[in-house]
């Protein structure tokens, strides 16, 4: 069973406790969020560009709607958009804790 994603305007209700996480992007495909279960809820993934160490003004994008979680420690955009020179930004809710 693949990650459960909430949909927009959800209120936290399943009782767990929200993580947040802070990940390298890359090619689109897998991501490693250490932590993160398929049995979690992936809340929000969001972008801030970096270049030559610095983080650009105004440049965030909410990759959200292009990830799931698809394994323990794994979420995926396979065709979704290539995240490199971003720094992603990751909050789910941990259903084990």
């Amino acid at each position: 069973m693949a990650g459960r994603t909430s949909p927009a305007g959800q209120h936290l209700s399943h009782g767990g406790a929200i993580q947040f996480a802070r990940v390298k992007g890359g090619a689109a495909g897998s991501l490693t969020v250490t932590g993160i279960a398929t049995t979690d809820v992936l809340y929000k993934v969001m972008g801030l560009y970096k270049y030559s160490g610095l983080y650009a003004l105004n440049t965030s994008i909410d990759f959200t709607a292009e990830f799931s979680i698809i394994a323990a420690n794994t979420i995926n955009n396979t065709g979704g958009t290539t995240t490199s020179n971003w720094v992603l930004f990751v909050s789910y809710e941990d259903m084990d804790a």
